[in-house]
């Protein structure tokens, strides 16, 4: 069973609160400042819960620009819409009066704090459980520890020679991190996690000036070192010509003997 984190849970519980409170408000009875700030609430809480991100991502990417407007543009509607509105809720709580409840309005309220709960904890248990099915990376983009594994002697082979083909940009601070570096495949690319007590390189993020490059069956590969923060962050394996199916692509890294690394060019040189 998908656990909520407390966090969510409270927030849900906050949430659904706060709008059942303003559902005991009779907006037919307000006047003045009043009756502004009362709209104003309405139109600002119905503009966050549009802006708020969903649970679910339907992999559909939609600019933040579009979502505020969307979200300034409801808002804009609702405060417009205040005398529809308030007949509107006349409405319902007549409805509830004539069917014999005696207090119309708490039960109102009691409706949108329980609709509004059970929508929170549905979305919050979706997004718990996404969490728990996700990539294996965490909120910041880092492998999560359970999916590393000890660096494959090819891929640790294949560092070292980039590392020693170039004097500075971190090499030494490199080399210490190699010695407890831990790694997750990802087909032939190497996601790489130093240890957080080894030197930094002074420089933060970049790619190291060295690429090994081999050719296998017809197939030009590329190996590039990234550094991310000032550690190693990843082994990087590029192919040219680009396969349609790369599940048929051979992605064992050879010995290091049979590997050319070409110093100070680009990417694109590289593929050249």
């Amino acid at each position: 069973m998908t656990r909520i984190p407390p966090a969510r849970l409270v927030l849900a519980v906050a949430k659904s609160a706060a709008w059942g409170a303003i559902t005991l408000v009779d907006p037919n009875r307000l006047t003045g400042w009043r009756k502004h700030a009362y709209w104003l609430t309405m139109a600002g809480g119905t503009a966050a819960e549009i802006a708020a991100p969903t649970a679910a991502d339907d992999g559909i990417y939609r600019p933040v620009g579009l979502t505020t407007g969307v979200a300034l543009g409801t808002a804009g509607l609702t405060y417009g819409a205040q005398d529809l509105l308030a007949k509107g809720d006349a409405w319902s709580i007549g409805v509830l009066r004539r069917a014999g409840l005696k207090r119309p309005r708490v039960w109102a309220a009691a409706a949108v704090f329980g609709s509004m709960l059970a929508s929170s904890l549905a979305e919050a248990k979706l997004a718990s459980q996404a969490t728990a099915e996700d990539d294996g990376y965490d909120d910041l983009g880092r492998p999560l520890p359970e999916t590393l594994t000890p660096l494959p002697q090819d891929v640790r082979r294949t560092i070292e020679l980039l590392l020693d083909s170039v004097d500075g940009y971190g090499s030494d601070e490199l080399r210490a991190q190699l010695d407890d570096v831990v790694c997750r495949d990802e087909t032939g690319h190497f996601a790489l996690v130093a240890d957080a007590a080894a030197p930094r390189t002074l420089l933060d993020s970049y790619t190291f000036p060295a690429t090994a490059l081999f050719t296998r069956d017809g197939i030009n590969h590329v190996l590039m070192l990234d550094i991310e923060e000032g550690r190693m962050s990843y082994l990087s394996h590029l192919i040219e010509p680009f396969q349609e199916d790369e599940s048929n692509v051979d992605w064992s890294i050879p010995d290091a003997e049979e590997l050319q690394v070409v110093v100070g060019f680009e990417e694109d040189d590289a593929l050249a």
